[in-house]
């Protein structure tokens, strides 16, 4: 959602390259600074655990897990 956000004017994020190489390549989207994070970046999805969508959710994190391995 943000990368889309930031796709319509609203301001910046903090991305991967690889989360939005197509808007990069099409000039959609521009990296203001050429050198990256030192650190290698954990990420972790938080959810509510009662949530009434924990189906939705768990097709979502399993197409995500997927797509970054």
């Amino acid at each position: 959602m943000a990368i889309n956000a930031v796709a319509s004017g609203h301001g910046l994020t903090l991305s991967v390259p690889y989360l939005c190489q197509k808007q990069l390549d099409a000039g959609e989207l521009v990296m203001p600074f050429t050198h990256s994070h030192p650190n290698p970046v954990k990420r972790y999805m938080v959810y509510d655990a009662n949530s009434a969508r924990l189906a939705r959710l768990q097709v979502f994190m399993d197409w995500l897990k997927a797509e970054m391995s």
